[in-house]
């Protein structure tokens, strides 16, 4: 009979845990590091980019989030940083796509309380099977995914994705501004905006 030793098991778990962390760091922290926006910017554009992430609206969730940045730039107490918030909306892409619906279609379903109802995820999935996830069907796969959620999951997973889009956005906002409080020196420091030299002779 095979064993797999102890030892072996947890440095392959030890193994995944680092390249896990360390693709955290490079993929999310590093472009908040480097930006060179306020700490206040950076930390909105990442609760709104993981807010939109965690929102049933792919794959047109970069779209809103251009709509958003567009809006809150006319107001300076509300812009943030879009190159810090596009990287966080891709944190559901078309690999996370179906599981984070899953997640949102169960959610959904124990607040209605309809707990003896819940769909296993293998049955999920092969009802997305009808979808053609093929190279330059952008806009084909955008309209059958939103007629499959609404046909079939329009109330469950509109109410599963609240609390982890609300939730998701206040810890993404607080985290962000927690980092950079630890990462001040290793921060871009922001444009000063020098002030015009009186040019008029006395």
């Amino acid at each position: 009979m095979f064993h797999v030793s102890s030892n072996k098991v947890s440095t392959t778990q030890r193994s995944f845990k680092q390249r896990l962390k360390r693709w955290f760091y490079i993929k999310l922290i590093i472009p908040m590091l480097r930006s060179s926006q306020s700490a206040d910017q950076i930390s909105r554009a990442v609760a709104i980019g993981i807010f939109w992430s965690l929102t049933p609206f792919f794959p047109i969730q970069t779209y809103l989030l251009i709509i958003n940045w567009f809006i809150f730039r006319q107001h300076r107490e509300l812009r943030f940083s879009f190159p810090v918030a596009i990287v966080f909306v891709w944190i559901t892409n078309p690999l996370t796509m179906l599981p984070v619906y899953f997640v949102f279609h169960l959610t959904g379903q124990l607040l209605l309380g309809r707990s003896d109802d819940l769909m296993g995820y293998e049955s999920f999935i092969a009802q997305w099977g009808v979808i053609n996830f093929g190279e330059g069907r952008f806009f084909s796969i955008a309209q059958e995914t939103a007629m499959l959620l609404i046909t079939n999951y329009g109330i469950t997973v509109g109410i599963g994705f609240l609390p982890y889009a609300v939730v998701g956005s206040a810890l993404g906002y607080f985290g962000a501004q927690k980092i950079l409080s630890r990462n001040k020196t290793s921060r871009t420091p922001p444009a000063e905006v020098k002030e015009p030299q009186n040019l008029s002779k006395d």
